[in-house]
């Protein structure tokens, strides 16, 4: 009765934090369309308008299909549709579509990728977790720079920090091993037990502070991907001093 109650709950919770990340960018369409219908603006104004409404709908559209896997995830209907994949270009990709983004905020993407990673499993998905962890790395290491910059001590611009993206073969227990580590502003002890529950951030503060703004789907959906995949992902984090994320994924016989 206690597991039912539990499970019960955790519906609850779960149902009314999803209405309220779904609230959140309805409500700003709304304004944005209530404005431009009853207020004579000018032709640049409308165009600002109109951009407000295309990010927030592109916000709306990626909490739809973050909810939308985790019912087939609740559903055990994730569909992996596996396929032989090459871990090194995957990650390779990814850390060139960001390379621009980390470049811009003063951060260096430094990349380690042993050859031949190759696993089983969906691309699309392992993409996703990929993208989540190094984009994750970059917003909240981007977030402390900015901290200090604001320090009224502050007499230079601090060192560029570095994120580290670390691909290998671990041939002792037959798997690949992705390491995504940041010199960000981490996680206090007591959070990290929760860091991957769903709709969870890890401090009010953390974000409010940052400006780092999210579902708090992210790191669930990732964690949701790679148990499908057999896999395994953790992470370990200083306060201050950055985090260090963990993924590890059965390699392929034919990969041996």
């Amino acid at each position: 009765m206690d597991r039912t109650a539990e499970y019960l709950q955790q519906k609850h919770d779960f149902l009314a934090n999803a209405a309220h990340e779904l609230r959140t960018p309805l409500a700003a369409i709304h304004s944005s369309v209530e404005v431009a219908l009853h207020s004579d603006r000018s032709a640049e104004e409308y165009r600002e308008l109109l951009g407000d409404v295309i990010e927030e709908t592109e916000s709306l559209e990626l909490l739809v299909k973050q909810l939308l896997l985790l019912a087939e995830v609740d559903a055990d209907r994730l569909k992996i549709h596996a396929e032989s994949v090459r871990l090194e270009e995957l990650i390779q990709a990814a850390c060139d579509m960001f390379q621009a983004t980390a470049e811009s905020h003063g951060i260096r993407l430094e990349v380690h990728l042993s050859c031949d990673v190759m696993v089983e499993g969906n691309r699309q998905h392992l993409r996703q977790v990929v993208n989540n962890l190094i984009d994750n790395a970059i917003k909240y290491t981007t977030a402390k720079r900015t901290a200090l910059d604001q320090r009224e001590d502050a007499s230079e611009p601090p060192l560029a920090d570095t994120v580290a993206i670390t691909l290998r073969r671990d041939e002792a227990h037959h798997q690949a091993l992705l390491v995504v580590e940041d010199q960000g502003i981490g996680i206090a002890t007591e959070h990290l037990p929760h860091i991957f529950d769903r709709f969870y951030r890890a401090d009010p503060s953390r974000t409010r502070v940052s400006a780092v703004t999210g579902t708090g789907l992210g790191l669930s959906i990732c964690h949701a991907i790679i148990t499908a995949h057999r896999g395994a992902i953790s992470a370990t984090s200083e306060l201050g001093r950055g985090s260090r994320f963990e993924v590890t994924l059965p390699l392929l016989a034919a990969s041996s």
